[in-house]
């Protein structure tokens, strides 16, 4: 990765013992591998973020797979509001709203039983 020899380590680590000191030199590796952990960590959650975020652009412009869950994005309250086959940006909200009135007028009428034709 950075094309440096053992030797070269070797000198560099001699000089940071001459330099530093032997005293302070495990302090000053202690603070060097903090640094490098928190930037491994702050890699990593930009690396996460950056893949949430393609897969919520992928989404909403419908490029996903038919197995993919997109909705463990969403908040419980808008889950449990969409219809079952919804698919992001497929169709329009307004679509979707007269679809909900409709579907909750079908659940306010009381199911009345078919009269069966006599049989024969």
């Amino acid at each position: 990765m950075f094309d440096i020899s053992w030797l070269e380590l070797g000198f560099c680590a001699a000089f940071a013992l001459i330099v530093i000191g032997p005293k302070d030199l495990p302090v000053v590796f202690r603070w060097v591998a903090n640094v490098i952990r928190a930037a491994k960590k702050m890699m990593n959650e930009v690396k996460g973020s950056v893949t949430q975020l393609e897969r919520e652009i992928g989404l909403s412009e419908g490029n996903h797979k038919a197995d993919a869950a997109f909705d463990q994005y969403l908040p419980d309250e808008v889950r449990q509001h969409l219809p079952k086959d919804f698919i992001p940006g497929s169709l329009s909200p307004d679509y979707h709203h007269q679809r909900r009135l409709s579907q909750s007028r079908r659940d306010e009428q009381p199911d009345t039983p078919k009269a069966e034709a006599p049989s024969e």
